[in-house]
């Protein structure tokens, strides 16, 4: 029967959650903000909350500032680095992260 209907487990590690993997720590958090936050203001809409609406739209608002400070704090760090001629090495933003390293170790 599984291979006419095969099982695809959607859950916390397959599926959308794939999103986190490999991501730096800005793109983790933009994925948060966009998905949960903005998740939860699109159902309390479709459900007539309108404080749930203002809840997700100020969880947004705050995940979107903070978001906006680490960008300026990397920028700031490769501005500095690049005065100091120091080459970037980007490749390890991408290795660790709470999601992945959770990955690796569990599925």
């Amino acid at each position: 029967m599984t291979s006419l209907w095969p099982i695809e487990r959607i859950g916390f590690y397959e599926g959308q959650a794939s999103a986190f993997y490999n991501v730096s720590a800005i793109e983790r958090d933009y994925f948060e903000m966009w998905y949960f936050d903005n998740l939860g203001a699109y159902k309390s809409a479709a459900h007539g909350n309108l404080e749930g609406v203002e809840q997700g739209h100020r969880k947004m608002e705050a995940a979107l500032e903070s978001i906006g400070n680490k960008a300026r704090e990397i920028r700031d760090i490769s501005e500095t680095e690049r005065k100091a001629g120091i080459e970037p090495e980007p490749s390890g933003l991408w290795q660790t992260g709470a999601y992945t390293d959770y990955n690796r170790e569990h599925n």
